[in-house]
Formats: C-alpha cells, structure tokens, sequence
C-alpha cells in the first residue's frame, strides 16, 4: 500500500461494499465493485446513498468498505473544477433518492444473464417486491432516482452543458450483443453508452411477451403518500434468499435449472416485473403523470421505454473498464 496517495478533486473512488446485497451487485455487474463516488476535496465525496445524493466526510469511509480504489481521468484537461462543480449541484438541489442498491440490484438481476438456480424464482420476488417500494417512496416524494455510479458519469458527461461529447465524457464499453425492444421486437442496440439488455435476460424473455398486454396501474401523480422505506428491514427480509441463491451458483449447473422462459412463465414474477418497469419508468422520466387514476398502461410502450433508458445505464463495473479512468491505487484512509 502506497503512504503517498494524493487525492485530487475529480477523482473516482470505486468501492467493494459489505453484505449480502454488496454481493449479489458484484456478482450480477461482473466486477469486484458495488459502489462509486466523487472526489470533491481531499475531506469529502459526492455519492448516491441512502438517503439521498449528498456530500460526505471521507473520515472513516474506508473502514465501510472491504476496499476502495481509486481511479482518474487518464488525459488531461485544463481543470477539473467542471466535473466537481457537477458533483457539488447534485448534492444541494435534493431532489434525488439514492436507495441505489436495491434498485441497482433489481435491474442488474432482470436485465443481465444471471445464472437460474430454482431459488431464483423467490430471489426475484422478494427484490422486485423491495425495489418497488423504493421507487413507490421515492414517487410519491416527488423526486427521482439516482444510482451511484449513474452519478459518477453524469457529472463527467454534464461538465460541459450542451456539449454530448467533450473532454470531459467517459466512453464507456458496450456489449455487441446487447438489445433494445422497439415496435419490430427486440433489436440490436447501437450507439449506447451501457451494456444494456442481454438477449437472454429475464427482461428479453418477458418483452417479447408484451406487444398487445395491457396493465392496471396508478400514475404517480395519485399515488399515495408512501413511508419512507425500511431499507434494513428490505434487506433483512432479502438475504436468506440471496445466501441460497449465491450458495447454489457456487455449485455445478443440474437439470433443474431454469430457462429465462420459464420465469417469463411464471405470473408472481413477470407481475411483479410489471409493476417494477412501470413504476421506474414514471420516476425515471415522469411521463405518465396526465393518466387518469388506476389507468391502463400499454406494456410494450412501457417495456420499450424501460430499455431505452436502461440501454444507457451505467454501473460500477462500466466506471471500471472505462477507458478514460485508469486505476491509481487503493484507498486505505486518511494519510494512505
């Protein structure tokens, strides 16, 4: 471990969280990172947590995570005040929810290739269950959801207003397999800054289902004030099925595994998926807000918009392969 490690505003951290849902994400996302920051100053980050976007002290911060890296743009650029700048309005306009891990977790499980165990089928309601009362929360709020590492590209990527690419923007790598759903079905997706719907996600399985279904739901300009969400208790309620789920991937594939097929078969879990793709939809782009209460919802319009957007997500592992960020080293504290 170096004892030289200078910090600079603009850096990113990268971090290797604790617990069950820590895991599940860097399982899913294929990476060694659950969560991702903002280096403001050498006393603090700017980072999606629970609670918010917000400011916090880096005092302590390292004896949260397993590790935390750091990583920083590779080319130069004449400052980096812009990104930090970004960083900065993020945490004082608050109108951003941050529950980023189980969010991030529902949408890693349903648009990625996971491997199916039968627990898989229980891991799913429950999480999609635990995200939807995020979002629900976060709606009724009126405000919008943020995931940490969706925070990290967007002060880089928004440094320059109007500017799409500049100096400032991380190029993150894409899948060449990845798929959008358009009117035609699924199609290939290009000129997307994430990795996208895999084809053989549960998502994939489910939307191909949805071109003539439609969906009672109620638009967030009704719905009614939600409590702010036991996070510990959502967790508590998901991990003896993530434990099963993680101890059964750890041993060799059998016959009762699962096709995407059969998920997208099973109603408990593609209503819930439903329910999920609706209600991110309105918090993430706020277009259903002139529906009339319980109004019903077109599924393939839904599904189509949520692949859109999720064609553009970024998670901690697109940060890490990012070929803009190059690793400098490991965190280990305050004079590390």
């Amino acid at each position: 471990m170096p004892n030289n490690l200078q910090l600079v505003a603009g850096d990113v951290f990268l971090h290797q969280g604790k617990g069950i849902v820590a895991n599940l994400i860097q399982f899913f996302d294929g990476s060694q990172y659950s969560h991702a920051s903002l280096v403001l100053d050498p006393a603090e980050i700017c980072e999606a947590a629970p609670g918010g976007v917000k400011r916090t002290p880096l005092a302590g911060m390292a004896d949260e995570y397993n590790f935390v890296d750091l990583y920083r743009l590779i080319h130069q650029v004449p400052t980096l005040d812009p990104v930090v700048a970004r960083g900065s309005y993020y945490a004082q306009i608050g109108d951003r929810y941050a529950y980023e891990q189980l969010v991030l977790l529902a949408l890693l499980s349903t648009v990625r290739k996971i491997p199916l165990p039968p627990i898989v089928r229980w891991l799913l309601r429950k999480l999609l269950d635990a995200a939807a009362s995020v979002i629900s929360a976060i709606l009724a709020a009126g405000r919008q959801p943020m995931i940490c590492s969706e925070l990290v590209y967007r002060c880089f990527d928004e440094a320059i207003p109007g500017d799409d690419d500049d100096v400032y923007t991380l190029h993150i790598n894409q899948l060449p397999n990845l798929v959008t759903l358009t009117a035609r079905g699924l199609q290939g997706a290009r000129g997307v800054r994430g990795l996208g719907i895999h084809p053989e996600s549960l998502f994939a399985a489910v939307a191909t289902q949805q071109s003539t279904q439609r969906w009672l739901f109620a638009p967030a300009s009704v719905l009614p004030a939600a409590p702010e969400p036991n996070v510990e208790a959502l967790t508590n309620d998901l991990e003896p099925f993530a434990r099963q789920y993680l101890d059964a991937v750890a041993k060799p594939h059998t016959s009762e595994w699962l096709a995407p097929s059969a998920l997208a078969s099973d109603p408990e879990i593609v209503s819930r998926l439903n329910r999920f793709v609706t209600l991110a939809n309105q918090a993430l782009r706020k277009q259903r807000q002139s529906l009339s209460f319980y109004g019903t919802a077109d599924l393939h319009a839904e599904y189509s918009l949520f692949s859109g957007t999720v064609a553009d997500f970024v998670t901690p592992k697109d940060l890490r392969d990012c070929a803009d960020l190059g690793k400098v080293g490991r965190y280990a504290g305050e004079g590390s």
